[in-house]
């Protein structure tokens, strides 16, 4: 019998997603139960930011660890093969480590404040890492990348940029104007760290990237 290498291509992304899914419901449930009903007094701001918080370390520990292995992370991860994960094992790693410091720093500005869970100045401390690292990573890594990449990350940032600025800019204007309520500080950076992850999958697709068939 004949396979089909199209429909088989197509298991595998559909594998592929619904192990994430899994693994993103396997620490969002705990994580739900242990801060949840703190979440719920912060206000939406504090459980959209926990949110992305939550999908930016899914991201880093599923990066990191199929980089690690690279055997079975080809069969999870986005790419053609194993040697693919050997070659960019750098720059991955990199992605993955700034990935997993942005978002525990997200989750733990989101449970702090008044009565939080987390100390502010906890918080405030792993933001400044957090940021501090991806400039570091991101500088570093500017070497490693071929032209491609570079111009992936210039579009990425550019994408962002002309996502956040009208949908935060047109809110402040109706916010100040009083047609809507104002959005929680947190919302901000929520919004920002969101159009940031969503422009890097654009950047991705434009250029075929989004998904490729394993050997």
């Amino acid at each position: 019998m004949t396979r089909n290498p199209s429909a088989t291509n197509w298991g595998i992304h559909i594998l592929r997603g619904v192990l994430g899914a899994v693994s993103g419901l396997a620490v969002i449930v705990p994580f739900l139960r242990f801060a949840g009903p703190f979440l719920a007094q912060s206000g939406t701001g504090a459980i959209a930011l926990s949110g992305v918080g939550v999908i930016y370390l899914l991201m880093g520990l599923m990066v990191g660890l199929g980089t690690l292995m690279p055997g079975p992370g080809s069969k999870l991860l986005n790419v053609a093969g194993p040697d693919d994960l050997t070659d960019q094992r750098r720059v991955l790693l990199g992605s993955a480590a700034a990935s997993l410091f942005v978002g525990a720093a997200l989750l733990a500005l989101s449970l702090a404040g008044p009565a939080g869970l987390v100390p502010d100045g906890l918080a405030l401390g792993a933001l400044a890492l957090a940021f501090l690292l991806c400039v570091v990573i991101g500088v570093l890594q500017w070497r490693e990348y071929d032209e491609l990449m570079r111009q992936m990350s210039t579009d990425c940032g550019s994408i962002a940029f002309m996502m956040a600025l009208p949908g935060l800019g047109a809110w402040a204007a109706l916010a100040h104007l009083g047609r809507v309520p104002p959005f929680a500080p947190l919302w901000v950076l929520a919004a920002m760290a969101l159009a940031l992850l969503i422009a890097s999958f654009i950047a991705a697709g434009r250029r075929g990237l989004l998904i490729q068939d394993p050997d």
